[in-house]
């Protein structure tokens, strides 16, 4: 029986420490690894040092703003693959609309259900295997 998983490694962006905590907390309960950004900036650098499995992504960023962020992600070859999941406050079904059409993979909006994030993550990364 082969019980070595491999983890996956869920890049977040938010400016929320609350939301960092809570997702840590779901994401280490699932068996799946969280890197913490705070920023736009910070998401691309470490994104492209070290490519995650999955990004979730906050709209509103200090320094580049999600949809910045979204952009940007798209330019990069390397990056472009993987999936993002926006969350955010914006309810917006034009934000929504936008956020898909500019290559995020699904939109939370926040308060959310960790557990369905958790599932949606999964869905996203799975491989096949």
């Amino acid at each position: 029986m082969n019980d070595h998983k491999v983890s996956i490694k869920v890049l977040l962006a938010d400016d929320d420490r609350i939301i960092h905590n809570l997702l840590g907390y779901h994401l280490a309960q699932a068996g799946m690894e969280l890197k913490s950004v705070y920023n736009g900036c910070d998401a691309l650098e470490v994104a492209k040092a070290d490519a995650p499995d999955l990004l979730i992504l906050d709209v509103m960023l200090p320094g580049l703003d999600g949809f910045k962020v979204l952009e940007k992600w798209a330019e990069h070859e390397s990056l472009r693959a993987i999936p993002v999941i926006m969350l955010t406050v914006w309810s917006e079904g034009e934000d929504k609309l936008n956020a898909i059409r500019d290559g995020a993979s699904a939109y939370f909006t926040k308060p959310f259900n960790p557990s369905e994030l958790v599932d949606k993550i999964r869905a996203l990364t799975q491989t096949g295997s």
